[in-house]
């Protein structure tokens, strides 16, 4: 199913990439897989991440050195595959069966090889990847072109039939692994045995990954990127957190969910109270919405939650009046998902470029585009009791608002985040992560 998808894909953002060049004004397009960084005074290279210019047309993401040329020359893209003749590695990732029919597929050893397969007059050609010494040939106005890169960027937000099976059969794997950590964390298992099983689950190496994951007890769920992971187990596991995906020909899944060891608990009553809520906000999508309009809904809910558990000793239109939403819930509501676990162009405002920033009171909101069909983010309204955050708000001139004794109680238990990866829909949106959860 993949492949042929894949085909149709790859047809259809031939033909888009095309007219978008010809209005950036630019005949070829080579796109480079990137390259391999050595550490310093060493022979060994650093993980390996490709491009993601690369990564939107083809699923190679460990294979560095190649390149993609989408050429008004050509039928269809062509792709440079160079060929490893040490005897020290693994033969290098190839693409899926079926896979190669969609692009012609060249090879080559040395990059003299390269240059003599590209158009003759590269003038006209625009080059898409890091500075590298193989393209010392390319001119400043050629690496990277801001005008090109705009138009990919805004196109990107938009998921192809293809792209949605990708990100929807991440998903349903990242799920299992979900499955896997809560059973650990009940099981009383340490954040790094838990992910241990999240990736036995998953049946993938850490590095595979799209990000980091996040395997968070008790107070280190309100760190938001907790990631020094703890080999020992706690005496009382009372919360976990866990914030993990994975990765599907190159695209990503998002998910983050959030447990109480007790179920009896103020804390397990917020949880409960919050995916609620998330529901809800996902529910309210629908094209043409505004995705801000839906980020400040989210602190409106969630100052409904603490004034009806007692958090907020005023009322919910004060609490938002007075910022008092941003102490427990100081990042944006949501971001772009595919190929980056952020994907581009979350605050641009037109395909030709030009940025739409978020509010000034809500400024890590990573997404202030107007909602539409086919686009793909997350929605992931969080609720977290943060030291610091907390400490400036009780030295602040609204800390009267806040009934610290509940802070206090709520303290050891860290933070919330629930986190769904969703499709847009012309009726709504289709939920690709509860959809998961349901199938297992």
């Amino acid at each position: 199913m993949h492949a042929e998808l894949f085909s149709r894909h790859i047809e259809s953002k031939f033909a888009q990439f095309l007219t978008i060049m010809e209005e950036s004004g630019w005949e070829h397009l080579l796109i480079s897989s990137g390259s391999e960084l050595i550490q310093f005074r060493d022979d060994m290279g650093y993980p390996f991440k490709v491009n993601p210019y690369f990564k939107e047309w083809l699923p190679l993401t460990q294979r560095p050195n190649c390149f993609l040329l989408i050429s008004e020359l050509e039928k269809r893209p062509k792709l440079f595959l160079k060929e490893a003749t040490d005897i020290w590695h693994t033969t290098p990732e190839s693409l899926p069966a079926g896979f190669e029919q969609a692009v012609e597929v060249c090879h080559f050893h040395e990059t003299k090889e390269l240059f003599a397969k590209l158009p003759k007059d590269t003038r006209h050609m625009a080059y898409i990847g890091p500075k590298m010494t193989a393209m010392s040939g390319v001119s400043d106005e050629q690496r990277n072109p801001q005008s090109l890169m705009n138009r990919i960027d805004w196109l990107r937000a938009v998921k192809s039939p293809y792209e949605q099976a990708c990100i929807r059969e991440a998903n349903l794997i990242a799920a299992r692994g979900h499955k896997a950590a809560e059973m650990a964390f009940r099981a009383g298992k340490s954040e790094n045995e838990i992910l241990l099983d999240f990736l036995v689950a998953v049946k993938c190496s850490d590095r595979a990954l799209p990000y980091e994951p996040i395997m968070a007890l008790n107070e280190n769920s309100a760190v938001l990127h907790h990631n020094r992971l703890a080999s020992i187990a706690p005496d009382e596991s009372r919360s976990f957190l866990i914030d993990a995906g994975v990765d599907v020909n190159g695209y990503a899944s998002d998910i983050s969910r959030t447990y109480a060891a007790n179920e009896s608990t103020l804390f397990a009553a917020i949880i409960q109270a919050l995916d609620s809520a998330q529901q809800q906000l996902i529910a309210s999508i629908a094209p043409g919405v505004s995705y801000v309009a839906l980020h400040q809904l989210a602190h409106q809910k969630i100052a409904e939650i603490l004034k009806e558990f007692e958090v907020f000793n005023c009322s919910v239109e004060q609490a938002q009046e007075r910022g008092l939403t941003s102490v427990f819930f100081p990042h944006g509501l949501g971001h772009f998902l595919g190929v980056q676990v952020h994907d581009k162009g979350g605050h641009q405002a037109a395909p030709q470029g030009g940025d739409n920033p978020p509010p000034l009171e809500h400024p890590h909101l990573r997404l202030t585009r107007t909602i539409e069909v086919g686009q793909v983010f997350t929605i992931e309204p969080g609720i977290y009791f943060i030291p610091s955050l907390l400490k400036k708000a009780r030295e602040g001139e609204f800390a009267d608002s806040i009934d610290w004794d509940k802070v206090d109680e709520l303290l050891p238990y860290g933070g919330i985040r629930i986190e769904d990866n969703v499709l847009v829909t012309e009726t709504g949106a289709e939920n690709l992560t509860r959809q998961a959860f349901s199938e297992l």
